[in-house]
């Protein structure tokens, strides 16, 4: 499911032995054994508040369902692009896990600057 919010916690238990995983998931799962580094796996967001120009608004239930779902497919499509970039292959864990990272973190304030 290409929308789903990622929860660091448990995220490489649940996918370890599933066979309804993505190739993105594998890889996380792959890059985060590799490198121990928990920020290779994206969080869910879990504030309902956020803050732009200084003020704080806070989400109302159904703006919070589309911004959790926007996160989630945000991400998953910035993390599958980047994944089936030819230089992909080409890194190290420890640049694949750099990369990761930068892109999670883009894509996701990316979508919090939508709202």
């Amino acid at each position: 499911m290409a929308a789903r919010i990622w929860n660091p916690v448990f995220y490489v238990k649940f996918l370890h032995d599933k066979a309804d995983t993505t190739d993105v998931d594998k890889e996380i799962v792959r890059e985060f054994s590799e490198t121990d580094d928990p920020e290779v796996i994206p969080r869910n967001y879990p504030l309902r508040s956020l803050k732009r120009d200084g003020m704080e608004y806070t989400l109302y239930e159904d703006e919070f369902t589309q911004f959790k779902m926007n996160m989630g497919s945000s991400v998953y499509r910035a993390l599958d692009d980047a994944m089936r970039s030819i230089k992909y292959d080409i890194l190290t864990d420890e640049k694949k896990a750099k990369l990761l990272k930068n892109v999670i973190t883009n894509a996701q304030e990316t979508v919090r600057k939508t709202y």
